[in-house]
């Protein structure tokens, strides 16, 4: 919901390979890994939205990106 409503950029969004590298990091009990890969998904997701405070759109996620 965070990537609908705050996307800068198209090509922001979650690859599921990410997720799957993090949980099996988990599953491995390799908290090294673990953290190194969820800070890494971070820093992508967080190059891609802009939370910057503004002035308040009333609109759905339904409702296609400007």
């Amino acid at each position: 919901m965070i990537i609908s409503l705050y996307s800068k950029r198209r090509d922001t969004f979650c690859e599921s390979h990410a997720h799957t590298a993090l949980v099996e990091a988990i599953r491995r009990n390799d908290l090294k890994d673990a953290a190194e890969l969820m800070t890494g998904h971070r820093v992508d997701l967080l190059s891609g939205i802009d939370v910057a405070v503004r002035a308040v759109e009333q609109r759905t996620l339904a409702e296609p990106q400007s």
